[in-house]
């Protein structure tokens, strides 16, 4: 992986295409319910931020797929299959990805940014 990673693009084409397919769609779930939302690089992995502030980033790891921002109590339940901590998500590759789980969670963290 390159060190001097400019866009989400460039980051999304450097893995494998089952591991890119999946960072393509957790990245249009993002663009759909923010639109306006910030797009960088920044930690080595995609983070997104609304009006300057920071409300979400994604990272492939070797098996699995990293959300990460503080994650909502409301969520614990609906997340319990899954190991998590306050910062972030892990779901493995093996699993299918939960998208619309994974689009409810950013929903829930842009209205809390936006208020």
């Amino acid at each position: 992986m390159s060190n001097k990673l400019l866009t989400v693009v460039d980051y999304i084409e450097q893995y494998p295409q089952d591991i890119k397919e999946i960072l393509i769609k957790i990245r249009e779930i993002i663009k759909r319910i923010v639109p306006n939302s910030e797009e960088l690089i920044k930690y080595s992995m995609p983070a997104y931020y609304i009006n300057g502030h920071p409300f979400i980033n994604f990272g492939a790891q070797k098996n699995h797929l990293g959300l990460y921002g503080n994650i909502p109590e409301i969520f614990k339940d609906k997340l319990a299959e899954y190991k998590c901590t306050k910062g972030g998500i892990q779901f493995l590759y093996k699993k299918p990805i939960p998208y619309k789980l994974i689009a409810e969670i950013v929903k829930y963290k842009a209205k809390e940014i936006k208020i």
